[in-house]
């Protein structure tokens, strides 16, 4: 069984400092949205979502922040209304995203406390407020009671940390937050996940396995192509899977030639992980290891002053494929399912040269 998030960044921080967690942020997306657009907004097919695994949504922090004001005070709606129609909609379109996968666990996170601003001097564009701070408190407040409610109803679990976060006023207490909206402290979402009995306590990544096919195909194109010289490595995990595939491919060239492998992580656990594996290992010095995406979501992008060889995508780096495209990589290396992506990559000129249940390999025909 796999526990997985899916939401805005909230579904990342601080669930990404968590090793038995896969996050999966989908961007800045509202409760709304969810509601309104469902399958089209949100498939959990595109996943690696199977049978018995635990999904986490985490959705309407930005609806509170700065969208339920504008209804309040604009159309003159009681902001009760605004919110009961917004949360009824959302369970309504999370219930036909899960459908499709059977027994599932689904659980609904709570909406996070609001950050205490001053309005007149706050000035951060990507995180707009709107309404006083005691009348965002009121929103988040409602929205998660009405959470608590359609969770009882649908029979999901509420994954409520809200008051173990707030200070003596009932805002996000400051020394657990990233100084912004985010909590970034885990020590309660871990408590939730063991007092539920869902924590697991064990890797939840692979290690490269030179018996299967694809770890094979991997490994022999890098060794074999010597103009390879910059991978990215968009999910370095615990730097023992495709990480590991592509240091060996790289040591193993005859004759050698010197490459540079980008292991990218959006969880500093991960990056953790990954830098105390390598430290010391034969192929460490073909390694740079960066907190960081292609896609500049949920943490800082990475800035890249060369051409890029390969570029490597996972189940939940999906996000970073616009961004990917944009290098005009000679190889995309796509784990996990990857014929949602095909199409495009056709209409882009790359043509398969491997692919299996598990793995794809496409190469840049012009």
């Amino acid at each position: 069984m796999t526990i997985l998030t899916f939401g805005d960044s909230h579904s990342v921080h601080p669930f990404n400092k968590l090793r038995y967690v896969r996050p999966n942020s989908i961007g800045p997306t509202l409760a709304f949205s969810i509601g309104r657009d469902r399958l089209a907004r949100l498939d959990l097919r595109k996943f690696p979502v199977a049978e018995g695994d635990t999904v986490i949504f985490s959705f309407g922090e930005i609806d509170c922040r700065c969208h339920v004001h504008k209804y309040v005070s604009k159309e003159m709606m009681p902001y009760k209304t605004v919110i009961k129609n917004i949360v009824d909609s959302y369970f309504e379109g999370l219930r036909e995203i899960v459908s499709h996968i059977k027994n599932l666990t689904v659980y609904v996170y709570a909406v996070v406390p609001p950050l205490e601003v001053d309005s007149t001097v706050w000035n951060n564009p990507e995180y707009p407020f709107l309404g006083t701070n005691e009348d965002r408190k009121k929103y988040a407040l409602y929205f998660n009671e009405c959470v608590a409610v359609n969770c009882q109803a649908y029979r999901y679990g509420f994954f409520d940390i809200y008051t173990k976060y707030i200070n003596e006023r009932g805002f996000l207490r400051i020394e657990d937050s990233d100084k912004n909206v985010h909590i970034m402290n885990p020590v309660h979402h871990d408590e939730f996940f063991k007092k539920s009995g869902l924590a697991i306590e064990s890797n939840v990544y692979p290690t490269f396995n030179m018996e299967q096919l694809h770890n094979r195909c991997l490994l022999g194109l890098i060794q074999h192509d010597l103009t390879i010289q910059i991978i990215i490595d968009t999910e370095c995990g615990n730097g023992q899977y495709s990480l590991l595939g592509c240091v060996l491919g790289g040591i193993s060239r005859v004759p050698f030639m010197p490459m540079i492998i980008l292991a990218l992580d959006v969880s500093p656990v991960h990056i953790s992980d990954t830098t105390e594996f390598w430290s010391g290992r034969p192929g460490e010095q073909l390694i740079e290891i960066h907190n960081a995406s292609l896609a500049n979501t949920i943490v800082p992008q990475l800035n890249l002053q060369r051409d890029v060889d390969v570029v490597i995508l996972h189940p939940f780096t999906l996000s970073d494929y616009e961004a990917a495209c944009k290098l005009h990589p000679k190889y995309f290396i796509i784990y996990g399912p990857h014929e949602s992506l095909v199409t495009n990559m056709k209409e882009l000129g790359y043509i398969y040269i491997f692919r299996d249940v598990s793995m794809a390999i496409l190469k840049r025909s012009v």
